[in-house]
């Protein structure tokens, strides 16, 4: 059972503006079940609970969507493949909207995805002509632009109108969301996850932040590595391990880091060689990773309720797996697969 969490975090996600909306209502029971399952990022792998009174009718529910063509469609979308992505065009016009949603093509990094909300005159093959005419600069305001993560578009059971969730930026810790409507086109509401302002390290006890800091600075700035910028990924990576550390420890697993604690201390060991300032913070490393598990422990019996050894359990691994998380070594060994020892089953 969850007890009340630092002053800088909620215990669960909160709900802004028209709540009592049937979409809000709706869009805060899937806000939920993320929050509450094992789900890595909060939009994928999607898990949506029996007990919303809504569809989904288009989105992506998988986590690793950078292969493009990830849209999964009902039979309330048509879709149109294009020479660099597709066009999800709805068949019907909710609410005097019709909702289209342009897939495009980005490379390697995957697709970005914009949604349109159509007056019910515009025909598909003016929208079409027109967008490839002036891809720059068509006619047509999206609502949603350039989202790396495509909007869920979502049909209520009963009445049969249509809504939207956009999940943010992959890169957002955390990231609100927001709920539109087809009739508004606008946010009815937002969805927050934890305290805005606070960075991952902020939600995690003193000790665990200044051990991240110098695991941070160990990873380096990261300039000048080009589009791949595997710096800059690796240490993203790490922040989300961190924010879920703190909010959802049950979400973490061995997944989120890619070596064993064997190769990294080995890898660590080679890189501290280099020079006397390397070395002076690999022992500064290691004489902050007692008293990091040890706040760590006590974090997650205030903040959880774990009692005695449990804390100590679930904070001697999270605590592994943040710093580990914060590397990539070559790979020598195959890694043991130690599951989450957080003792509630999501």
């Amino acid at each position: 059972m969850l007890i009340a969490l630092s002053s800088t975090a909620y215990a669960a996600p909160l709900a802004k503006g028209d709540v009592s909306r049937s979409e809000c209502i709706d869009a805060m029971k899937l806000a939920n079940a993320m929050y509450a399952s094992a789900a890595p990022r909060l939009f994928a792998p999607l898990e949506i609970p029996k007990e919303m009174q809504s569809r989904l009718i288009l989105g992506a529910s998988e986590l690793d969507i950078s292969g493009g063509e990830a849209l999964e469609n009902g039979p309330e979308f048509d879709k149109l493949p294009q020479e660099s992505g597709a066009i999800y065009w709805a068949a019907t016009v909710s609410e005097g909207r019709r909702i289209v949603v342009k897939d495009q093509r980005m490379g390697w990094q995957g697709d970005v995805y914009d949604l349109y909300l159509l007056e019910p005159g515009v025909q598909q093959a003016g929208f079409l002509a027109n967008i490839r005419k002036n891809p720059d600069n068509h006619a047509y305001k999206p609502v949603i632009e350039m989202a790396w993560r495509p909007p869920l578009v979502f049909q209520s059971n009963r009445q049969g109108t249509r809504w939207f969730i956009d999940v943010g930026h992959p890169a957002d810790i955390l990231g609100n969301w927001r709920v539109y409507t087809a009739q508004a086109g606008r946010p009815v509401c937002s969805i927050t996850f934890h305290a805005d302002g606070a960075t991952p390290a902020e939600l995690l006890p003193q000790a665990v932040a200044n051990l991240a800091r110098k695991l941070d600075e160990v990873l380096g700035p990261g300039n000048d590595e080009g589009t791949l910028q595997p710096t800059a990924r690796i240490r993203l990576g790490a922040q989300h391990l961190m924010a879920n550390a703190a909010l959802r420890p049950w979400a973490l697993s061995e997944a989120d880091a890619y070596n064993s604690r064997r190769e990294v201390d080995s890898g660590l060991v080679e890189w501290a060689k280099g020079n006397h300032a390397r070395s002076r913070l690999y022992e500064e490393i290691r004489k902050a990773y007692p008293a990091a598990e040890k706040s760590l422990a006590a974090y997650y019996a205030t903040a959880y309720g774990l009692q005695g050894q449990k804390s100590e359990e679930v904070a001697k691994w999270a605590l592994d797996l943040m710093f580990r998380s914060y590397f990539v070594f070559s790979r020598q060994e195959d890694r043991s697969h130690q599951p989450n020892p957080w003792p509630i089953a999501h």
